[in-house]
């Protein structure tokens, strides 16, 4: 039986399961592309808003120090040094068991060299927390940090650092990662969202921020470029990170803190909750809607896209799009799937499955992936005519869905011979001399994607 250390996350997407492989060839051949329907997208006031900084006038935008001291300010830097020093009075060192160092009350000055040395870290890997403070001439190396602070020190500061306030020996009540980082994670959360105006282009995903010690939490999505750590529900706008969500690993468990109203109340799974959760968030002050109708676009992939989730973004006046799968997550086999809530004449509520994309389309991709041309577009729309939903083919069939776009925008394509990506080869090596105009459609979530990366 696989450790809790290995097990694959519940959220992962497993792989496509395809009628015919996309090595092979159906017997029946695909339908020849049909005229995309008439489609009205959401409107967007402005397409190319890339976001911006929001910091004070007065900020030196070249000094790191100045960055680092508006999420670290000198109240919250005050608190954790309150916190650490408490929980050093709260536990003190076993004399009989452990070599005794006598604590001394550390202040703001002291943590922001202890933040530098963690920094310095992570940026010089060595093989042990000691090689950091070895000299020249028996290590080969020789470190910066032995100028700022010594390693015993340093190991003091590390067991009794506090990123919120610590409880005593008596209190036994669990306590989750989550709630050890609490104060000082809600304090970087809100900044974050005050520090940046979001441009148009915003994206959900899930990120693993890597942990190889010991805790509950940790999750495996192999996936991922680190497959292993905490997982996180993260919003982001080109590379920045404005919000966030904790994620509680187990069968019954999730997104922590999740508005349980798009649950319970509209049917949705706690995935695709995720996205909603995220996006009407308020202002801590104000109450103010943080992201206004007709000014996003959101992105997805194909964990969290489908039609009742667009639908109900653009009734937010929010954009959609993202790929589309045809698979089933583990949570979702356990049960967890959207739906529309219905109320009998009894109180009792009943959950009908929820519309997935056009069956023609999905067709197309489980079954004649290996026979349709490159870069051709097949097209429906949702039973409502909120959502429009395609089929391209790429290396295999790429489903995809929108409330932004109706698929027969274009736009010339960059192409290079010496292109290295799979797709521009594909491109030059298909499509007739000067002709490179492919859907505009297409264009966004590449670009996009790369900013992403970090996710």
């Amino acid at each position: 039986m696989p450790s809790n250390r290995t097990r694959i996350d519940i959220d992962l997407v497993q792989s496509t399961q395809y009628n015919v492989p996309p090595h092979k060839t159906a017997k029946i051949p695909p339908p020849k592309p049909w005229p995309l329907p008439n489609f009205e997208p959401l409107h967007i006031d402005n397409f190319d808003d890339h976001g911006s900084p929001n910091l004070p006038p007065e900020v030196d935008t070249h000094d790191p120090f100045k960055l680092f001291s508006l999420f670290f300010t000198e109240d919250i830097m005050d608190k954790l040094v309150e916190w650490t020093n408490k929980h050093a009075e709260l536990y003190p060192p076993d004399e009989e068991t452990e070599h005794p160092r006598l604590w001394q009350p550390t202040c703001r000055q002291e943590l922001y060299a202890y933040f530098g040395v963690l920094i310095h870290m992570g940026i010089t890997i060595e093989s042990s927390i000691e090689d950091y403070w070895k000299d020249l001439n028996t290590h080969g190396t020789e470190h910066i940090v032995k100028k700022y602070m010594g390693a015993v020190r340093f190991q003091q500061l590390d067991r009794h650092f506090r990123a919120s306030p610590p409880w005593p020996p008596s209190d036994q009540a669990p306590k989750t990662t989550f709630t050890r980082v609490d104060e000082l994670a809600e304090h970087i959360r809100l900044t974050c969202r005050k520090l940046y105006n979001p441009g148009t282009h915003l994206a959900v995903d899930e990120t693993i921020q890597r942990f190889m010690g010991r805790a509950r939490e940790i999750v495996n999505i192999p996936s991922k470029p680190t497959p292993e750590g905490f997982k996180i529900w993260v919003l982001g706008n080109e590379g920045y990170i404005l919000d966030w969500l904790w994620h509680a690993k187990g069968d019954k468990k999730g997104p922590v803190d999740l508005d349980t109203s798009f649950t319970e109340k509209e049917g949705f799974s706690k995935t695709q909750a995720v996205v909603l959760d995220l996006l009407t968030q308020r202002d801590k002050e104000t109450n103010a809607q943080l992201y206004l109708p007709g000014k996003h676009i959101v992105w997805l992939d194909n964990l969290f896209t489908s039609v009742k989730l667009l639908t109900r973004l653009r009734e937010l006046g929010i954009g959609g799009a993202g790929t589309v799968r045809t698979t089933k997550t583990k949570r979702e086999e356990q049960g967890d799937l959207e739906g529309d809530v219905l109320v009998d004449i009894s109180g009792r509520k009943k959950k009908l499955p929820a519309e997935q994309i056009d069956q023609r389309l999905a067709d197309l991709k489980l079954t004649h992936s290996a026979q349709i041309q490159w870069g051709t577009l097949y097209g429906a729309t949702s039973k409502d005519g909120q959502v429009m939903e395609f089929a391209w083919k790429d290396a295999n069939v790429v489903l995809f869905m929108s409330t932004v776009d109706n698929g027969k925008a274009q736009y010339e394509a960059q192409i290079s011979l010496y292109a290295n990506d799979v797709i521009h080869r594909q491109v030059v090596l298909l499509l007739p001399p000067c002709e490179n105009v492919l859907p505009l459609l297409l264009r966004e979530p590449n670009r996009l994607g790369r900013s992403l990366a970090m996710m």
